[in-house]
């Protein structure tokens, strides 16, 4: 049985360094408690981090939705203050930002250089002076804000929107994406801005591909989460049977770490309701027990796993000689969507949805507007969402 106390909420590292080669489990320790990145068993994984964490250019950070981008940025920013470094950190999820936004947002504005700009505003850029600056998905950025962002970084050269001059920052910039949108004829980043930021690029690996020691950790740390998320108090421990442990850590997770822990946490959930409903209404000090049954309707088995997603295209015609490219991007495109449904839920958001089928939220649109046409579905996108999933299980059914 393993015994799993409630974390504390941070574990503060004031040390400053006494040499540049600190042992890498110090350097894991501090990604962990700093950063909520866990890399047991990935020192090849630690040391890129800490190299990264010891320049001045700007860092590139790939990999699938969920894999843990902005935990390496603010890993990068714990080893940077560790090291003795100076300044902060800053963050934009460019995905979050509304594109009419984005050049104000970024670069700043001056009064009057659109209608509502009563004044002057000063962009994340500039706030990040002396500092870091981290923009998640990058490649939501238009091209031409990435050749201002270029010039940011070759030049430390602002153009805030309405402005006639430039103003200088000195700033790092970390940007995160994945690997899909930097590379093929429709790349989402400008290829002299890609190979600006991949003289210093980290590719993380999606969990699937993680060594068993670094998966099980995780899952350990996401158990010990659950509590602050679920109960009303913070003072519960879990007590976790190994196999829980092994079997979520076996699971595909194509939503990678952010499904794990949404998984996870149902798992706490149900064993915390099962034992103590009462409890996780008043905050009392309480011990969950978390057995393989609590976890049973979150594994699938082997079979499962692997015909989950051809299942997935049931709902889709069948391919004939016929078929055009058209049409099998179609089915492709639906089979997709539905595994996202799956980890996400016919809840989820265009844009959260585009980003993790790695397309645009414009092209998302237009091939869901076109699948509720192939089926006569009418609706907003959660209704057609809703009709997907029903289409497929009485697919599956029949």
């Amino acid at each position: 049985m393993t015994s799993i106390p409630s974390a504390p909420a941070t574990v503060s590292s004031q040390a400053t360094p006494q040499s540049r080669d600190a042992s890498v489990e110090m350097l894991r320790h501090i990604l962990k408690t700093e950063a909520g990145l866990v890399t047991d068993g990935m020192d090849d994984l630690v040391i890129q981090i800490d190299k990264a964490s010891r320049r001045k250019d700007a860092i590139l950070v790939l990999g699938e939705s969920g894999t843990g981008k902005s935990n390496v940025a603010r890993g990068i920013e714990a080893l940077k203050k560790y090291h003795g470094e100076q300044g902060s950190l800053t963050e934009m999820n460019c995905a979050a930002t509304p594109l009419p936004l984005m050049d104000a947002k970024l670069f700043g504005n001056v009064r009057g250089a659109y209608t509502d700009a009563r004044h002057d505003h000063k962009g994340v850029l500039e706030m990040a002076d002396k500092g870091r600056l981290f923009l998640d998905e990058i490649g939501e950025l238009s091209y031409d804000m990435q050749a201002k962002l270029l010039r940011v970084i070759e030049d430390g050269e602002v153009e805030k929107l309405g402005a006639e001059k430039t103003i200088h920052v000195d700033v790092q910039i970390l940007a995160a994406t994945s690997a899909s949108k930097v590379t093929g004829e429709r790349s989402a980043i400008r290829p002299e801005l890609y190979y600006r930021l991949s003289a210093n690029e980290i590719t993380l690996p999606p969990f699937r591909e993680r060594p068993p020691e670094a998966k099980q950790a995780i899952v350990e740390q996401a158990f010990r989460n659950a509590p602050k998320k679920v109960m009303h108090g913070e003072h519960a421990a879990v007590r976790i049977e190994p196999e829980v442990i092994i079997a979520l850590a076996q699971q595909p997770f194509r939503g990678n770490i952010r499904e794990l822990i949404n998984t996870v946490t149902n798992v706490f959930a149900d064993a915390a309701y099962e034992q103590m409903p009462k409890t996780m209404h008043n905050g009392e000090e309480v011990t969950v027990h978390v057995n393989l049954s609590h976890a049973k309707k979150y594994v699938l088995d082997d079979a499962h796993a692997q015909t989950d997603f051809q299942r997935s295209t049931l709902l889709t015609v069948p391919y004939t000689s016929n078929a055009t490219l058209d049409d099998m991007k179609q089915q492709l495109f639906i089979a997709l969507l539905l595994e996202k449904l799956r980890v996400y839920g016919v809840n989820a958001s265009v844009v959260d949805l585009a980003k993790s089928m790695g397309v645009a939220r414009s092209s998302f649109t237009k091939h869901l507007s076109h699948v509720a046409g192939q089926f006569g579905i009418t609706g907003d996108s959660h209704s057609i969402f809703r009709a997907l999933i029903a289409r497929e299980e009485s697919a599956q059914d029949s």
